[in-house]
């Protein structure tokens, strides 16, 4: 029998993210009837792109579970995916969903929670602790005969997004910096959010005798990135996606606090949450791996850091930097040394400034600017080399400089 599926935060990246897999995905589409979108914000880009795609979008109005048990009913869906609002009220409203689900008898609950809950203190990390008792809410319903919503409860802890080294986008761009306060050798494994959306789209569409899959239901699934990453190990991945020399900082917990506040438009408790998850790194919480129930649920592999720079290029390649500079020599006229980009060329050869050839004009170097030589240079190298600078094209080199392989040659290719 298809699911009829209730995602709720659709208005939030989370939520947008797995509803939007399961509607558009044939693996997943196939499996369901319905999907249900509850949003904060009704009228937000986001769930006016999942009604377009086909989503019956309810505006969630917490305060009241009478109706919510109400409007959950109204949508007859079976299944429900309880993903925690960046917000304020957060841990409230999760427990209000919680209650109405289960008055209102639906039978699969999948909540999303956050790695490294488990390790938090309510001292130190509060916002990240709310989850501990979430999961709680969730799980003690197992085996309550009271409500069939007992039978097939599952939580997926998610570990750190990726998605959110995205905050920092200015920094990677202006000054090719990946700035984190994570301390320089602590490690953390981030994780792609469409890879913890593929894992819940599989759990929530999967089906067995009790409502989930019997692979799936009660499972306490983690999911992390693949790879154990400090600072400069991320800031390697990114220079060999992003083709730039990125730099690793590790900066003060103020400091990436303003950045937050002053770079981002998310939630204040969310930044908290941010920080929060930072400093764990910091406490040394998060040197793991857990990618097991992502092969297990999916059949495939997570992403790896580099293919995750890759797939955000354009917003965190480096504005000015794009592929590390140096000064070297070819044969005579070669023009390109293994797989690099020459940003310019200056012609050695004694024929560049010898009287025999003199005044000379070499119109195809592979810079595509004009290099001269005038008599007065006899066959003087120091002057030739000294004044060669008043002729380049630096508009040009540029170009070269910030651009990728293909924008090296175009000029060149169309003048010959």
């Amino acid at each position: 029998m298809p699911r009829k599926i209730c995602v709720t935060s659709v208005d939030g990246h989370t939520g947008f993210a797995i509803a939007e897999l399961i509607l558009q995905h044939r693996d997943f589409s196939r499996k369901v009837e319905a999907v249900v979108g509850l949003a904060l914000n009704a009228d937000s880009e986001r769930a006016q792109e999942l009604q377009s795609l086909g989503a019956q979008i309810v505006q969630h109005k917490p305060g009241r579970v009478r109706e919510m048990v109400k409007a959950l009913q109204g949508t007859g869906c079976d299944t429900i995916c309880l993903v925690p609002p960046a917000h304020q009220d957060k841990y409230d409203i999760c427990r209000e969903l919680v209650e109405a689900a289960k008055k209102a008898e639906i039978t699969n609950v999948l909540l999303l929670s956050s790695a490294g809950c488990d390790y938090a203190t309510a001292e130190k990390q509060p916002r990240l602790r709310e989850f501990i008792d979430l999961e709680t809410l969730v799980l003690q319903c197992k085996g309550d005969a009271s409500t069939p919503t007992g039978g097939s409860p599952c939580v997926i802890r998610a570990g750190f997004y990726a998605e959110n080294l995205l905050l920092y986008e200015k920094m990677a761009k202006e000054e090719s910096t990946l700035a984190l306060p994570i301390g320089e050798n602590h490690k953390f494994a981030p994780v792609a959010l469409g890879d913890v959306a593929n894992v819940a789209a599989h759990v929530l569409t999967g089906s067995g005798k009790h409502g989930f899959d019997d692979r799936h239901r009660g499972q306490m699934m983690v999911v992390t990135g693949p790879l154990l990453c400090a600072g400069e190990e991320l800031a390697t991945a990114a220079s060999q996606a992003l083709g730039a020399d990125m730099k690793f900082e590790n900066i003060s917990e103020a400091e990436a606090k303003r950045i937050l506040k002053s770079e981002s438009d998310i939630d204040a408790s969310e930044q908290q949450y941010l920080l929060e998850y930072y400093s764990l790194v910091r406490e040394g919480k998060t040197n793991y791996i857990a990618t097991t129930a992502f092969h297990d649920v999916t059949g495939e592999h997570p992403t790896e850091p580099t293919d995750f720079f890759t797939m955000y290029k354009s917003e965190m390649r480096p504005k000015k930097v794009a592929k590390r500079s140096h000064n070297c020599e070819t044969k005579e006229q070669d023009p390109m040394v293994d797989d690099e980009i020459p940003i310019f060329g200056v012609n050695m050869c004694e024929h560049a400034y010898c009287l025999q050839t003199s005044p000379y004009l070499y119109s195809h170097d592979i810079s595509s600017m004009l290099i001269c030589a005038d008599l007065e240079y006899l066959n003087g190298k120091a002057p030739y080399i000294e004044n060669i600078w008043k002729v380049i094209n630096w508009k040009d080199a540029e170009r070269r400089y910030v651009g990728g392989r293909e924008d090296v040659f175009k000029a060149f290719r169309s003048s010959i």
